[in-house]
């Protein structure tokens, strides 16, 4: 009596430790699963931020060669007026996110403005009055108004 009583107990006891086995099993499968996914999320984030950085890299690239070209429109002779192209320039660059602190286009976009008011002034044969409105209203276009 004793053996076959000992015969079902080691049976249970293997079924349950079969049973144990499997849950650890399925368990040990969804945790694959989610590294999986979550590798997968992290490749596709890690992507996403070297895009990000790379645009980043060429936008800051493309303000530089901008702020040069605009350095060098500032030292064109008058009559060739780079002055105009750098004010344009200027704005544009100083309406985008982020450059509207940008001190160096300030300093561009004032200097611009100077040479303006001083060719017009140069070439204009209007009264002072309007000359002084035409310099009061680079004066304000230059603090950004």
């Amino acid at each position: 009596m004793f053996l076959p009583g000992a015969f079902d107990r080691a049976e249970d006891e293997l079924r349950e430790r079969a049973e144990r086995l499997e849950e650890n099993l399925n368990e040990r499968d969804r945790t694959v699963q989610e590294l999986r996914r979550t590798e997968k999320e992290l490749h596709e984030r890690a992507e996403k931020l070297e895009e990000n950085l790379n645009q980043r890299d060429q936008t800051v690239e493309e303000l530089r060669r901008i702020e040069g070209q605009i350095f060098a429109d500032l030292y064109r002779p008058p009559k060739e007026q780079g002055f105009l192209r750098a004010i344009q320039e200027c704005e544009s660059l100083l309406s985008r996110p982020g450059q509207e602190t940008n001190s160096q286009l300030w300093v561009y976009l004032a200097a611009a403005h100077g040479q303006a008011w001083k060719w017009e002034n140069e070439q204009s044969t209007a009264d002072s009055a309007t000359k002084e409105q035409s310099k009061l209203k680079h004066r304000n276009l230059a603090r950004g108004g």
